[in-house]
């Protein structure tokens, strides 16, 4: 495994990913910098730790598992193209660079963005075989990620506009509906919120900030069951 800071490289055994402060490192390669790439250079805006922090992401799809990380209340930071795994194979070796290095409640998770129509013979190897593999055995989680339904990736985008917004518990409305966690639907919720259009803008700003969480897979309604974290 090899990782940079910014200023340093460091070559490791795979197993130290359990270790490692995701916090510290930075991503491997530039995006795009091949001359036949397909990605997109994109910024992934987000907090870690109510923090501002921005992620660089290499495909839309790549950027919707970043907002999905963002909706999971377990996960504490994530980085991309964060370190290269390496094989060797007699005098030459495989390389490979995971797409998201993620630290979360239960350790240390890697994750693949990769759509099916995408995915060759070699990939397939190396993201279904080789890597969950060499990880699992030593006690990191693994997984690929590919594409999403539709209406799952309408809601992301829309919640992830709403996330920017001011911060719900620093508006005097969210002190007068202190009470509203016995509610169950998002119109419950608008309602307590002060109802109408206005209500209904609180709330989504609050499933935004995932104070209270929703199914994505369905549209959301007022009539849409919530559960608050």
């Amino acid at each position: 495994m090899i990782l940079w800071d910014g200023a340093d490289t460091r070559i490791a055994p795979v197993a130290t990913l359990t270790r490692t402060n995701v916090e510290s490192v930075m991503p491997v390669r530039r995006l795009g910098s091949h001359m036949h790439s397909r990605s997109n250079l994109m910024i992934h805006t987000t907090r870690f730790a109510g923090l501002p922090a921005v992620v660089w992401a290499e495909s839309k799809l790549e950027q919707l598992w970043m907002m999905e990380l963002d909706r999971r209340a377990d996960v504490h930071r994530y980085q991309s193209q964060a370190c290269v795994l390496s094989w060797p194979v007699g005098e030459r070796c495989i390389l490979q660079i995971p797409d998201l290095l993620v630290s979360c409640d239960s350790g240390v998770e890697i994750i693949s963005v990769r759509a099916e129509d995408n995915m060759g013979t070699y990939a397939r190897a190396i993201l279904t075989e080789l890597l969950p593999d060499s990880l699992q055995s030593h006690g990191i989680g693994y997984r690929v990620c590919g594409a999403m339904q539709r209406q799952r990736t309408v809601n992301l985008r829309l919640l992830g506009a709403l996330r920017w917004k001011a911060p719900t518990i620093k508006e005097p409305w969210w002190v007068a509906g202190s009470d509203i966690r016995s509610t169950k639907s998002l119109g419950a919720v608008s309602d307590m919120f002060g109802g109408g259009p206005v209500g209904r803008g609180r709330a989504l700003r609050a499933l935004a900030q995932c104070h209270l969480d929703i199914d994505l897979d369905r549209p959301i309604t007022q009539a849409s069951e919530v559960v608050w974290r």
